[in-house]
């Protein structure tokens, strides 16, 4: 069975990339000594999200494109098995 991950690798995106931007909120908190709501906590969380978005779908892109030049276009390559440990 396949993780969930793997699955549905934008969303997880961009769930793990609101989380991290809600942790300034923490920050604050933790220097403020109090708990202060930031402005536009809502908007930060969406434009964070939609970035985790597009690195998941960067680092799908970019891993497609080496196994693609790996087949003939890299110099000094001949075949997957001069990387075996990808």
């Amino acid at each position: 069975m396949e993780a969930p991950i793997c699955k549905h690798p934008l969303p997880d995106g961009l769930f793990k990339f609101a989380v991290l931007a809600s942790m300034g909120e923490l920050a604050i908190r933790i220097v403020v000594g109090y708990w202060k709501k930031p402005i536009g906590v809502l908007w930060r969380i969406i434009v964070w999200g939609i970035i985790g978005m597009m690195v998941t779908l960067m680092f799908t892109l970019f891993d497609a494109g080496v196994r693609s030049c790996m087949r003939g276009y890299l110099p000094f390559v001949k075949g997957r098995d001069s990387f075996q440990f990808l």
